[in-house]
C-alpha cells in the first residue's frame, strides 16, 4: 500500500504557550457577553497545541533522560527555537508500504509517545505550578491512554480493525503470541473502544485536541487535594468530550496491570525510562 498523504510546508512556529487555556479566564466584556466564541477560541488554540505535539511526535529528536529531568525543564514546545530547529519531518517516517509491527517498533513509539507526553503536559500551567510528585503522578496515569489516542487519531485509515504508525508498521486484530496476554488484549479494546467510535464519530481536529486535554487532566490521578482542585478546574473548561473518560481510565487500569505482569516475568525489556514512569523513581 501506498501513503498518498501530501506534504505542505511547515507553517512558522506558533510556541504552545501561546495558547495556554488560563488566558480565556478573563473577566472581559467580551468573553462574558459569548461563551460559544470562547469556547470555540479555546477549541483552536488547544489544536495549536496539538498541532506542535504532533511535529515534534514525527522529528528525530529523543533525548535521553531521566523522568525527573524531563518534567522540571521547561517545555520544549514551548521554545520556539528549538522547535524551528527540531521539530521537522524525519525521513523515517515515511512509508511507501506497510509492514506488521515488531515488539522494537512497539518500543520506538512508546518511547517516542511518552517523551511528547511529558513536552505536551508542561504546556498546561495548571501541571507547570504542581509539586514534582504531583507531575509525575499525572504524568504516569496518562502513560497508556494519551499515547493510544495519538496513535489511533493519526492512523491513516485502513480499516476499522488496523491502526497505523508514521512509519508504515502496523498492527490489527492478528494475535501476537511473543506479547503477553495482557498486552493483546489491550489491543483489541483500542480496536473496538477508541478506533472505532473515533471513526464513527469523525472526530475533529479541534475536538481531538480537547479530548485529549480533558483524558490528560484526569482527577483520578493519585495526586494532592490541591492539585484535583486544580485539575478539575482546568477540565471543566473543555467538558464537552468527557463521556469516553470513563472507558479510557477502565482501559489504563487493565494495561497497567498488563505492564507490571509482563515485567514481572520479563516479557518486555523496558528501557529505564519507562520503568521510571510506570514504576516509580525507586
Amino acid at each position: 500500500m501506498s501513503d498518498g498523504t501530501k506534504r505542505t510546508k511547515k507553517p512558522e512556529f506558533q510556541p504552545a504557550n501561546s495558547i495556554n487555556s488560563d488566558e480565556f479566564n478573563n473577566g472581559s466584556p467580551e468573553r462574558q457577553i459569548s461563551p460559544v466564541r470562547t469556547f470555540e477560541n479555546t477549541l483552536s488554540l488547544l489544536a495549536v497545541k496539538e498541532k506542535s505535539a504532533n511535529e515534534l511526535r514525527l522529528s528525530a529528536y529523543l533525548p535521553k533522560r531521566s523522568l525527573k529531568q524531563a518534567l522540571c525543564s521547561k517545555s520544549l514546545l514551548n521554545d520556539p527555537i528549538f522547535m524551528n530547529q527540531h521539530a521537522t519531518l524525519s525521513s523515517r517516517h515515511f512509508y511507501k508500504e506497510l509492514r506488521f509491527i515488531t515488539q522494537d517498533d512497539y518500543h520506538y513509539w512508546h518511547e517516542r509517545d511518552w517523551f511528547v507526553l511529558t513536552e505536551y503536559a508542561k504546556t498546561f500551567k495548571t501541571f507547570q505550578n504542581m509539586s514534582y510528585h504531583d507531575k509525575a503522578e499525572l504524568v504516569r496515569h496518562a502513560a497508556i491512554v494519551i499515547p493510544v489516542l495519538n496513535q489511533v487519531y493519526n492512523s491513516p485509515d485502513h480499516g476499522l480493525d488496523t491502526v497505523v504508525f508514521p512509519d508504515g508498521t502496523y498492527y490489527d486484530r492478528t494475535h501476537e503470541p511473543t506479547r503477553p496476554a495482557g498486552l493483546n488484549r489491550k489491543k483489541y479494546q483500542v480496536l473496538d473502544l477508541v478506533l472505532k467510535p473515533f471513526r464513527e464519530m469523525e472526530i475533529n481536529f479541534n475536538e481531538f485536541a480537547a479530548f485529549k486535554a480533558i483524558t490528560f487532566l484526569n482527577p483520578d490521578a493519585d495526586v494532592s487535594l490541591e492539585a484535583k482542585h486544580e485539575i478539575n478546574l482546568e477540565r471543566s473548561r473543555f467538558g464537552r468530550l468527557i463521556l469516553m473518560g470513563t472507558t479510557m481510565s477502565k482501559m489504563a487500569c487493565e494495561s497497567k496491570e498488563a505492564v507490571w505482569i509482563a515485567d514481572f516475568f520479563e516479557n518486555i525489556g523496558f528501557t529505564s525510562f519507562a520503568k521510571e514512569l510506570f514504576f516509580g523513581d525507586n
